[in-house]
């Protein structure tokens, strides 16, 4: 199985008649938008990366501690009227 470059495909699609600018598009920008596109299609509306950072330090998990959390409780969704 033959690679080609991605200059190779830019002219090819050049004889296939797109511009010079659609072309480098196509190959260039084309495929990372597609991939987030599907990315966002598999996941859903938002996608949100998570990586590994590594160990937090002790100074941190020590702040994490003394967080305090309010047990507040969503808000209640307001009831559509109707008119009849």
């Amino acid at each position: 199985m033959h690679i080609r470059g991605p200059y190779d495909i830019i002219n090819l699609a050049l004889i296939f008649g797109l511009s010079e600018e659609q072309s480098k598009g196509a190959i260039l920008s084309r495929c990372k938008a597609l991939l987030i596109r599907a990315e966002g299609r598999r996941y859903g509306k938002a996608v949100i990366t998570v990586s590994e950072r590594g160990a937090l330090d002790e100074k941190s998990e020590d702040e994490t501690e003394d967080m305090e959390v309010d047990d507040v409780e969503p808000a209640q969704k307001r009831l559509r009227q109707t008119n009849e």
